[in-house]
């Protein structure tokens, strides 16, 4: 992309599509817990008028660029969580991180017992 003569924009996806669900059941996966004994649903926060299905097509970036994704959906979240974990445990170490939001300590308790497997 930052190769091109002329500047243009490009999605960058993989054309599959995924829920919020899907994507909270693998990240909790990751660390071995039960998605359904953390997560819950506010009915007032559906939005009734939403899309059913949003997923980027990178159609363009795979005939003008030749670019193909390279990391699963599945590969993506364990990175996503790994990255969280590890930068937990620096924020736990005194590390602060002002793009981070520090300031939920009541989710100490669930991202520790997590580190500890």
């Amino acid at each position: 992309m930052t190769q091109k003569e002329e500047p243009e924009d490009f999605v960058i996806a993989t054309g599959e599509g995924h829920s919020v669900r899907e994507f909270a059941e693998k990240a909790f996966d990751v660390v071995g817990l039960d998605w359904q004994k953390y997560v819950k649903t506010d009915k007032r926060f559906v939005r009734p008028l939403d899309v059913e299905c949003l997923k980027g097509d990178p159609f363009k970036a795979k005939q003008k660029l030749k670019w193909v994704p390279k990391v699963s959906f599945e590969q993506l979240v364990k990175i996503m969580v790994n990255e969280d974990l590890l930068r937990w445990k620096r924020y736990l170490k005194g590390e602060r991180f002002p793009w981070d939001a520090p300031n939920y300590p009541t989710e100490i308790n669930i991202i520790t017992r997590s580190l500890r497997m």
